[in-house]
């Protein structure tokens, strides 16, 4: 034990911060659906020749999250951000069903609020 901290004291306080606040990235090569409990805040895509689809969480869920997406890799494929259909209804992102990052370290950030997601900064 060094200054009063311990290795046992310092993986407990990195495990809780995880689980409150959420995992910094995650690489993706195929389409994914964003879980209520997936705290992933970034997501960067390999998207090669084919568009991949990131679908957003429910709004009612997650108010003021933010999540970000970055197409890696200089294939033809977009990364195709849309909001998830809950009940009969499609939640928009910008007022718009879908939204695309196209080419090459393009990222795109979103913000959700009460009445959908929104995007801040690309």
């Amino acid at each position: 034990m060094k200054n009063g901290i311990d290795k046992q004291d310092t993986n407990h306080y990195m495990e809780q911060t995880r689980r409150k606040h959420g995992y910094a990235s995650r690489g993706l090569t195929t389409s994914y659906i964003i879980a209520d409990a997936d705290k992933t805040r970034f997501f960067y895509y390999t998207t090669g020749a084919s568009d991949l689809r990131l679908t957003l969480p429910a709004i009612a869920n997650n108010r003021d999250r933010n999540i970000g997406a970055m197409k890696v890799d200089g294939g033809a494929g977009d990364i195709v951000i849309a909001g998830k259909v809950v009940g009969t209804t499609t939640q928009t992102v910008n007022g718009a069903l879908t939204t695309s990052v196209k080419g090459q370290y393009a990222k795109m950030n979103m913000a959700c609020n009460t009445t959908g997601w929104y995007i801040w900064g690309t």
